[in-house]
């Protein structure tokens, strides 16, 4: 005779609760993959995990394939020499990797993206359909979802039908730079794209100035970088609403230089925040979230904050995001485990990140 499946256990958090602008004191009770209810103030019954509960963090910008890089990348290396396609050390060190090698190295990044805190990230991914395949299987069992975004494995010359390949793959493409391939590559890419109801997106003025008509004539989902905007460029950036992910510490590593988040924010540009390359630095959101507090002090805790949670959550509709904390919802969620100042919590040191049971 058969048993009876057994019931699924309900596993409840509480503490300081992150509700788009700020904290507030609540808790969440979550079932089989589900809010099934919640609340402010203290939970109906013992918690089982106590501290910061946010909505899980959304790197919007990562390369997590260059994981295998790590450590390997010179100080002091110029923007061009380290990432510039074809012959940046990062290419080199990638057309050297085999298979596994490479596989091996995204699923420790994704794994990395996962304990603190991560479960979409937003990759540029290079190789073509090899490539892109990788990723998928690098990235399966960690818990983290990346959003694809492919590149032809040969640049300016893809091989035929490789476009339609990726898309069949990718969930859409992600250019290096518009100066890195022909006007015409760059147009037929982001038609395709919005062809198939995929996404674009493109690195622009990371290192120089770029003509920002080049890029907006693209209609990307959103820019990468744009350190080297100029107060111009961020006016009719905020009036095409096209948002802006920010890289700072890639940006201060390889250009020596950092963006001016107060302009954008003020502005009213949607940011989000990503991690970058896995060579350079942890692909960690809560680590660019400190460097950031640490390095533009002019922009706030709970500004810095909704970069990793409510703006991609209002401008790239990560798959699978819980928009708030109502039954019924998936529970895409993390405890930040800590006591006192939600704000010591998030932005001063390592807290133990706790993920709510898997459906």
């Amino acid at each position: 005779m058969c048993k009876p499946p057994a019931a699924s256990r309900v596993w409840v958090a509480e503490g300081e609760r992150w509700e788009e602008g700020g904290f507030r004191r609540g808790w969440v009770a979550v079932e089989a993959g589900r809010i099934v209810d919640a609340g402010r103030g203290a939970a109906p019954r013992a918690a089982d995990a106590r501290g910061v509960l946010m909505p899980s963090l959304v790197n919007a910008h990562t390369h997590v394939a260059d994981r295998l890089a790590r450590g390997r990348i010179p100080e002091g290396i110029s923007l061009a020499a380290a990432v510039e396609p074809p012959h940046g050390l990062k290419y080199r060190l990638l057309r050297e990797a085999g298979e596994e090698a490479l596989r091996a190295s995204i699923r420790a990044a994704c794994s990395e993206a996962r304990a603190a805190g991560t479960r979409v990230l937003y990759d540029f991914r290079e190789g073509g359909v090899a490539g892109t395949r990788a990723l998928r299987e690098g990235a399966a069992g960690t818990g983290v979802e990346p959003v694809v975004l492919a590149a032809p494995a040969h640049g300016e010359m893809p091989a035929p039908g490789e476009a339609e390949a990726l898309l069949a793959l990718a969930d859409g493409f992600g250019l290096s730079a518009v100066r890195d391939v022909t006007p015409s590559f760059a147009r037929e890419h982001a038609a395709r794209a919005r062809a198939a109801g995929a996404r674009f997106a493109v690195h622009w003025s990371e290192g120089v100035h770029e003509p920002l008509d080049h890029a907006l004539d693209l209609a990307p989902d959103f820019l990468v970088h744009a350190v080297q905007a100029t107060p111009d460029d961020v006016a009719r950036i905020a009036e095409a609403r096209v948002p802006i992910v920010t890289c700072p510490r890639s940006n201060l590593r390889l250009v020596r230089a950092l963006p001016d988040l107060r302009a954008w924010l003020d502005a009213g540009i949607d940011v989000c925040i990503g991690s970058d390359n896995a060579m350079l630095q942890t692909v960690s959101v809560l680590d660019e979230l400190r460097f950031a507090r640490e390095r533009l002090p002019d922009v706030r805790p709970e500004e810095l904050v909704a970069m990793a949670v409510d703006a991609p959550r209002r401008r790239l509709a990560p798959p699978g995001a819980m928009r708030a904390w109502e039954p019924g919802e998936p529970a895409d969620l993390v405890v930040l485990e800590g006591s006192g100042d939600p704000w010591s919590v998030v932005f001063g040191g390592a807290p133990r990140v706790v993920h709510p049971p898997a459906a």
